[in-house]
């Protein structure tokens, strides 16, 4: 059953592979590159990108995807349950500024700047449920001895910036600002919207789990990795005693995606009750950040200053527990254990890797003039 609202699921069960894979953010869309100028006027600004689309929600559990009713004396058994959320989409490149016409003095159009990179999706997997979503969505004398598998959808890369609008047609005209670089989109992150696993349940929203339990299996997570950060667009050029445009400074790098596991439930706000327990592994790693993008330097007799680089992104959070990941509401009579005969019921949890912030951009030497340039 992929979503339940109403009824009531009595003595069902499932016994073979469960498999859920949500769809990935639609394209975005560029920036539009700015007109030139005419004689005595800079060209237009160019076009911003646009940030990337969040990749698809995910609900799978092995016998109820999402769920807000009761379920009783139900069960999942001997094959994988497995969730893939989907990547966030790539932000949009930034329009180009446009040229400057015959001008004295000014600046020329600046560049857009790049998209942010999409979410990735947020995703509830367990054995038996994917998602309890309300007050009335209860689990009873119910049981998950299969495998659980989660794999976090990526942040979408961030756009480019565009270039900076051309000053050279100009007397002593500055250059156009490139635009800043997108940054990378995070995986998912947000409490009760990165993963949520568990041996039974992914989230228990608001909903009451009694003498339920998982054993025997193993919940396995990965958190998605962070979106890649883009370059800053190029600085315009300057004439006579004017400068370049600096380049737009480089994007951040997308966070990791956070992982909230449990050997019985991933993520609950519910009450979890009366002999629940769960005998089951648990291997969970959080999603790696990406590192940001380097600085723009300035060109050879330019003038002008390096841009900044990119902060890294963050590695994902991990909340792991033997019963519950991350719980708000009672949970009263239950445990969390070792299971002598399958072996199952350690804990494994892997911190993802942090992302290096971007190099700043050097100076551009100085004008003949004798400006200088700032490092």
């Amino acid at each position: 059953v992929g979503f339940a609202t109403s009824g009531i699921i009595v003595n069902s069960y499932s016994t073979g592979i469960v498999q859920g894979t949500s769809g990935n953010g639609g394209t975005s869309g560029n920036g539009g590159a700015g007109g030139a100028g005419g004689s005595g006027a800079i060209g237009g600004v160019g076009g911003a990108g646009t940030v990337g689309a969040a990749g698809g929600a995910n609900y799978t559990g092995g016998l109820v995807g999402d769920h807000a009713i009761t379920i009783k004396t139900s069960y999942h058994i001997t094959e994988a349950v497995t969730g893939y959320s989907g990547n966030g989409s790539n932000g949009g490149v930034g329009g180009a500024g446009g040229a400057s016409g015959n001008i004295t003095n000014g600046t020329a159009a600046a560049g857009g700047a790049g998209g942010a990179g999409g979410v990735g999706g947020a995703l509830n997997a367990g054995g038996l449920v994917g998602r309890s979503n309300a007050v009335t969505g209860i689990i009873n004398n119910s049981y998950a001895t299969s495998n659980v598998n989660a794999v976090g959808g990526n942040g979408g890369a961030g756009g480019s910036g565009g270039a900076g609008g051309d000053g050279s047609a100009g007397t002593n005209h500055i250059g156009g600002a490139g635009g800043s670089g997108g940054a990378g989109g995070s995986a998912a992150i947000a409490l009760a919207a990165a993963i949520q696993v568990g041996g039974l349940a992914g989230n228990n929203t608001l909903g009451t789990i009694t003498n339920s339990y998982a054993q025997t299996g193993t919940v396995t997570a990965t958190g998605g990795s962070g979106g890649a950060s883009a370059l800053g667009g190029v600085g315009g050029v300057g004439t006579g005693t004017a400068l370049y445009g600096i380049g737009g400074a480089g994007g951040a790098g997308g966070a990791g995606g956070g992982v909230y596991g449990g050997g019985l439930v991933g993520y609950s706000t519910g009450v979890i009750q009366s002999g629940s327990f769960s005998k089951t592994s648990l291997d969970l790693t959080g999603g790696a950040g990406v590192n940001g993008a380097a600085g723009r330097s300035g060109a050879v007799n330019s003038g002008v200053a390096g841009s900044a680089g990119g902060a890294g992104g963050a590695s994902g959070i991990i909340y792991a527990g033997g019963l519950v990941g991350y719980a708000t509401s009672d949970i009263t009579s239950s445990y969390a254990s070792f299971h002598a005969g399958s072996g199952k019921g350690n804990i494994i949890v892997n911190g993802g890797l942090t992302g290096n912030g971007g190099a700043g951009g050097s100076g551009g030497s100085g004008l003949a003039g004798g400006s200088v340039g700032d490092a």
